[in-house]
């Protein structure tokens, strides 16, 4: 099971039409939990750091992610977590858009942030 939700990982990023580079390493702890982590380089010169660990059971679970997109500076453009509590109605979802502001935020996975990082890219251009 969590070979078939790497897979599908893989395929999303490979297919990506913003995608520069990537170093991704697949971690599998069992059939039904893994983990990812790496970098995502984009056609803009920023740059997407992630750990994300997943439990496949009925449904995806994941108990611990942080999708932290930047400009090659260092500079946080958002930062997309479930890693500390908030006082924030999306709980324990939030994101970090820009260095002070925390703003609600669904469950994400790598997928839909990439979603979201090409949505604002291709704004941009």
């Amino acid at each position: 099971m969590i070979t078939s939700y790497f897979n599908k990982i893989r395929y999303f990023v490979e297919k990506s039409s913003i995608v520069v580079s990537e170093g991704i390493t697949y971690d599998w702890i069992d059939s039904d939990r893994g983990k990812i982590h790496g970098r995502i380089d984009f056609i803009d010169g920023s740059i997407l750091y992630f750990p994300e660990y997943v439990i496949i059971t009925d449904k995806v679970k994941k108990p611990k992610y942080r999708f932290q997109w930047q400009k090659q500076s260092g500079k946080l453009i958002v930062r997309w977590d479930n890693a500390h509590p908030q006082e924030i109605a999306s709980f324990p979802h939030h994101k970090h858009a820009g260095r002070d502001s925390i703003k609600e935020s669904k469950e994400m996975n790598l997928d839909g942030v990439i979603d979201e990082i090409q949505d604002a890219i291709l704004a941009i251009k």
